[in-house]
């Protein structure tokens, strides 16, 4: 049987974890203004109608079963340029299914993912936290050998429409920091600079991380 497995949509309204963005196709949300008009759902009204459609789905996904299963083992999978790696990954069940719908699908899909990808690429410090902490800490290290944390975290709080100066009401705090670079296995450490000792990172830490997961720096 023919299984999508991952996440494939994730619903946001504020930042989710790196681990989250990289594995879903995001569908953003923003807050009903007071001028829109939206039709209210009620179980008792709506479920008759959502539980047709279900059986609807599940008779078709039966019907195909055989064609993407037979797709997959031919790995005829047409998959635009542009999308490779995890969004392959990401987007390929979307690609199977509607090809199997037939129609229109199969173009408005790719062209969907197309357009999704690209944006993510496009705004990929706005759209992941970390991935915005690693860019803006390139640009604070900037030609530095090490930094104080608090130095750090001053700086990231005075780069132009950062959130580090406001998340949850609160600054950027070192532990917050810490955590957020957790992940990349990257942790502050005690440093000398001139005559003074603290904690603070080394930029040679951060090397091999932005090589993998930031673009080259402009020249």
């Amino acid at each position: 049987m023919f299984c999508c497995c991952g996440a494939l949509a994730a619903l946001a309204l504020s930042h989710m974890p790196e681990t989250v963005m990289s594995r879903s196709i995001i569908i953003p949300m923003r807050r009903r203004a007071p001028t829109e008009t939206i039709s209210p759902y009620r179980r008792r009204k709506h479920e008759p109608e959502g539980n047709a459609l279900r059986d609807r789905l599940a008779l078709w996904a039966t019907a195909v079963t055989g064609e993407i299963k037979q797709r997959l083992d031919s790995d005829v999978i047409d998959i635009p340029e542009g999308i490779a790696d995890r969004d392959a990954d990401v987007w390929e069940p979307m690609f199977l299914i509607a090809d199997a719908a037939d129609g229109h699908w199969s173009d408005t899909v790719r062209v969907t993912a197309v357009t999704h990808v690209t944006a993510y690429k496009d705004t990929g410090t706005t759209a992941s936290w970390g991935l915005r902490l690693l860019s803006d800490l390139r640009q604070v290290l900037s030609d530095d050998n090490a930094m104080f944390t608090a130095a750090i975290l001053d700086a990231l709080t005075k780069i132009e429409e950062s959130p580090w100066g406001d998340i949850k009401g609160k600054p950027l705090t070192d532990r917050g920091l810490a955590e957020r670079l957790r992940p990349y296995s990257i942790k502050s450490k005690l440093i000398r600079i001139g005559s003074v000792v603290a904690r603070g990172y080394s930029r040679g830490d951060f090397l091999d991380t932005w090589s993998r997961y930031l673009p080259p720096a402009s020249l």
